[in-house]
């Protein structure tokens, strides 16, 4: 060990010109600073409950987006939020700040003998790992024990189950609408030729009856962060609860479709046909870049989501799906955007997704889209009632019996969306309300 150290002292020695041109200054203090992990795999086993059937799917998660906490008392390093079940934490790469460029070593599994930590190891922490710390001057040392947590729910198997029902299931609901705001579910439709209502539930079995006209309503509504977009008369409104004073978010006079939103960014369509985009939460709207031309973008059966691209940080993937007049093929227009925005964030482009004829599991046209993000895939149901799974971002999608629709549910169309508690939620048009959730 103190070979190493001494190596270390030698070499730094050996780059100087004389001991009159430069000095070594060595510290006796000694502590990691920040542990961070690099990109994680993820494997997820799906048991379909109707054939038996299992598969395994491969995801990354950046280990930025859960922080180490380091407490010095108790010497320990540890994520407060855990990683999601399936993460593999027996080949995970980090990377260690010291203070005073003090140097780690980890300690074996098996007896006190330690070894050089190098920042392009694979190291195995599904057990507590000790590491130690030498000061540059090698008189002190400290041992720090790590601690990768993980979420015991091993989530292997999906299953839907009955929650309740939005009204009393006389009306037939059209225009359906489900988004997630905060911890409530907020559903918009048009009510059996009563003009559109909104409702809100915690729980999907109590439903509160909230804003609502006598004007029908064609979805021109979104979720950004905790607030609601809302676009109503040629006004955009926005709200945070059912029963909130609405007041307009900002001129909307230009805009004919609400198209969704990412971390910081509002879409819709504009009146001229063209992609617009608000980073002001609605207050001015501008322009998008696209790499096809306008006459492509969907304006029927719009569906849009935005997730996490975890090859980047600060990141956005946003897909947009649905048809429009001109689509006379068999197949849905898709659209997608990589949206960056972090502190040195680049300009990103819309890029439409071509069907070529060639790929034979594409998302089918329909004049109704239900679009969601679950467990790391993108989940679409359209008119013809089949739910499909993409799992290479919206490429190609094909209908999974693991995910399949249960076979009790009534209605001719549903609304989707997710919470932050791993649950997959549907609202059907006679007001039926189902949960999934991997179990």
């Amino acid at each position: 060990m103190f070979a190493v150290l001494a190596t270390a002292v030698s070499v730094l020695s050996s780059c100087l010109k004389s001991d009159s041109d430069y000095s070594v200054t060595s510290y006796d203090d000694t502590a990691i600073t920040a542990f961070t992990m690099s990109t994680l795999n993820r494997y997820t086993t799906i048991v379909s409950a109707t054939t038996g059937r299992d598969s395994t799917i491969k995801t990354t998660l950046s280990g930025a987006y859960y922080p180490m906490s380091i407490d010095h008392v108790g010497r320990r390093i540890f994520n407060v939020k855990p990683l999601p079940a399936g993460t593999d934490v027996k080949h995970v790469v980090a990377t260690i700040s010291t203070l005073n460029n003090g140097i780690v070593f980890l300690k074996s599994l098996t007896n006190d003998s330690l070894s050089f930590f190098s920042s392009a190891d694979s190291i195995d922490y599904s057990v507590p790992r000790t590491l130690r710390v030498y000061s540059s001057s090698g008189s002190d040392t400290r041992d720090y024990t790590v601690t990768i947590n993980v979420d015991n729910n091993t989530g292997t198997t999906f299953a839907w189950e009955k929650a309740g029902n939005v009204g009393d299931g006389a009306a037939e609901f059209s225009d359906l609408s489900l988004m997630t705001k905060a911890d409530t579910l907020v559903l918009f439709a048009n009510v059996g030729g009563l003009g559109w209502q909104a409702f809100a539930s915690s729980d999907g079995a109590d439903w509160e009856t909230g804003l609502g006209s006598n004007a029908t309503w064609s979805g021109n509504a979104v979720v950004k962060g905790d607030t609601l977009y809302q676009l109503l008369d040629g006004k955009l409104w926005s709200w945070s609860c059912l029963h909130d004073a609405v007041q307009p978010a900002g001129d909307a006079s230009n805009l004919k479709q609400l198209v969704g939103a990412g971390t910081t960014e509002l879409f819709a369509l504009g009146t001229d046909g063209r992609m617009k985009v608000s980073a002001d939460n609605g207050q001015t709207w501008t322009d998008e870049q696209l790499d096809s031309d306008a006459s492509l973008l969907p304006d029927t059966g719009l569906a849009c989501v935005s997730f996490d691209f975890m090859p980047s940080d600060d990141t956005d993937y946003v897909l947009l799906v649905g048809t429009n007049q001109n689509n006379s093929g068999a197949a849905n227009l898709l659209w997608r955007k990589i949206s960056q925005y972090g502190s040195h964030a680049d300009a990103c482009q819309w890029v439409y997704m071509p069907f070529d004829g060639t790929n034979y599991s594409y998302m089918p046209r329909s004049q109704w889209n239900a679009l969601a993000y679950y467990d790391g895939n993108l989940l679409t149901v359209g008119s013809d009632m089949v739910l499909r799974q993409s799992r290479d971002q919206g490429i190609t999608w094909k209908s999974n019996s693991t995910y399949a629709l249960p076979s009790t549910l009534t209605g001719s169309r549903v609304a989707m969306t997710t919470d932050a508690n791993g649950h997959l939620w549907m609202v059907t048009s006679t007001g039926e309300v189902w949960k999934g959730e991997l179990k």
